[in-house]
């Protein structure tokens, strides 16, 4: 999708905007693929604020879903900005809504607040690393920088 735009943030807000207007009302389906693009985005370091705001606002609105697969991508969203981005104080600030997804019956809705706790938790206890404003290749919100942290450290 990002294949004919130029790799800078206007540019990538524009072609979000445009795929908005695409798919219309299908929140779901917008929100889905904002959880895969996060990631591109990420490893192009172009998460500044505007994008940002773009990508927790619509992650906020995924995470009071009523569809669990779409919760799903919201945390996820949430769980790349952590890993990826120097802005994861952003996240910090919206543990209190995460109150009722801790009760969510959904196991993958689970599973991804899980990787999202352990990412935040190593970010704040990590504090702030040379590298930890940038997102290597294949990061995204998998929680694979917590298993290579655990693999180095055995």
């Amino acid at each position: 999708i990002y294949s004919y735009a130029q790799e800078d943030t206007l540019n990538h807000l524009l072609v979000l905007r445009a795929l908005k207007e695409k798919v219309r009302d299908d929140l779901p389906v917008y929100i889905s693929c904002l959880s895969c693009l996060i990631t591109l985005d990420a490893q192009l370091n172009l998460l500044d604020e505007h994008l940002l705001d773009l990508y927790i606002y619509y992650a906020l609105m995924a995470t009071q879903s009523a569809q669990p697969r779409v919760r799903v991508a919201g945390i996820s969203i949430l769980s790349t900005i952590t890993t990826c981005s120097a802005q994861h104080h952003s996240v910090v600030a919206l543990i209190p809504q995460f109150d009722a997804l801790a009760a969510d019956e959904w196991w993958e809705v689970q599973a991804q607040l899980l990787l999202l706790s352990a990412n935040l938790l190593s970010k704040l206890s990590l504090g702030e690393r040379p590298d930890s404003g940038s997102c290597e290749d294949g990061v995204s919100g998998s929680g694979s920088r917590i298993a290579d942290d655990a693999h180095d450290a055995g």
